[in-house]
């Protein structure tokens, strides 16, 4: 009884908000998502470097930043755009070098981005 009272109450919510306010009804279009999965401090500088530049396309995406540590060889880190790994790279404890990376890894998301959007438009999917 007292689930469905529950129920009951969130559906005159959302009924409620509908009418009572009309721009909430009408929802914005997902554009895009970044996630950070890094875990050093190492792949959580790459990621800020990353996103210190970060200019984000007005198309659909979600873009996963993933780091694998390891004691030799240091982390390694890569990119993928809806499942698809698009950058892969070796940090280094060096921070310079880590922020060039980051910025050559900026550029192939927004390239391989807009690619990816330019050809769905000609396929007529987007």
């Amino acid at each position: 009884m007292k689930a469905l009272l529950c129920w009951f109450g969130r559906l005159f919510l959302a009924c409620w908000l509908a009418h009572a306010v009309p721009g909430m009804a009408q929802q914005e279009e997902f554009t895009g998502l970044v996630i950070d999965q890094t875990i050093s401090k190492f792949g959580h500088d790459f990621y800020d470097f990353f996103m210190a530049g970060w200019e984000p396309p007005n198309d659909a995406f979600i873009l996963t930043i993933k780091e694998r540590p390891s004691l030799v060889l240091g982390s390694l880190i890569w990119i993928e755009i809806d499942d698809t790994v698009v950058y892969e790279s070796l940090l280094t404890p060096k921070l310079s070098a880590n922020e060039e990376k980051a910025q050559d890894a900026r550029n192939y998301a927004l390239e391989y981005i807009s690619y990816r959007g330019k050809a769905l438009q000609e396929l007529d999917l987007f």
